[in-house]
């Protein structure tokens, strides 16, 4: 009989294992970025530009989701290449959650890309929300700017855009740290006429900043192996009686 419990007893471990597993690693499938695109669009550099200006988005997160990384844009037009950049997440009142510098590593992608820094996994609840920006310096960044606020003729339209079905993208955010606020409480203003992606006059950007996101809970997994753990703890108590 002892050793029938034995075998339970491993035989429910290695289920809870496997379980705990299967949940971490649907994490790491289901974590995508918030916002894709398969053409960069219009490109922008201020030359003069100091590393006080925070380029960035808002957006309201559509059901609990949690991130783990936040990311830089790059691209093969930034001459001007800085080594690092700030990058942070705000929640609504402007109070700093997360934030990484994020390193340009390695060589300039042809065309565009990301560069990720981990952070602490941080909760985005339903219906809140949220702003991701960073500094991005003299470097590149992305945009779609309409002709009515700068009169700079029509803008390229963003190729296969795409906005997570996790969020909602609000508008475009900018803040400049020469002013007296603390970069950890912020009030994000907006160079938009208008608001939203449906807006002709809204603009689409700056990308860039971004996050990935995912509904997935990591705290899950370990929760779920701890259960089995203090299960298999009673089971083995109650027959060793």
């Amino acid at each position: 009989m002892k050793r029938n419990n034995i075998t339970i007893c491993k035989t429910a471990l290695f289920g809870a294992l496997l379980a705990a597993s299967l949940l971490s690693g649907a994490h790491s499938a289901n974590a995508a970025q918030a916002i894709t695109f398969s053409s960069a669009s219009d490109y922008y550099q201020d030359p003069t530009a100091t590393n006080n200006n925070i380029i960035g988005w808002s957006f309201t997160a559509n059901q609990d989701l949690f991130t783990t990384r936040l990311a830089v844009f790059d691209t093969d037009r930034d001459i001007n290449h800085e080594p690092s950049h700030f990058i942070g997440l705000w929640d609504n009142a402007g109070t700093l959650l997360q934030s990484a510098t994020v390193t340009e590593t390695g060589p300039r992608p042809i065309g565009f890309s990301y560069h990720w820094a981990d952070i602490a996994q941080t909760t985005l609840k339903a219906g809140q929300t949220y702003t991701v920006g960073a500094i991005m310096g003299v470097d590149y960044y992305t945009a779609q700017v309409p002709n009515s606020i700068f009169n700079y003729g029509d803008p390229t339209p963003f190729g296969n855009l795409q906005v997570n079905p996790g969020i909602s993208y609000l508008t475009d955010a900018f803040y400049n740290l020469g002013v007296a606020e603390s970069p950890n409480q912020l009030t994000f203003g907006s160079a938009s006429i208008g608001n939203g992606l449906n807006d002709p006059n809204t603009i689409v950007g700056g990308f860039g900043a971004n996050i990935d996101v995912t509904p997935t809970p990591i705290p899950a997994a370990a929760w779920l192996l701890g259960s089995g753990l203090l299960g298999l703890f009673g089971f083995k108590r109650k027959y060793n009686k």
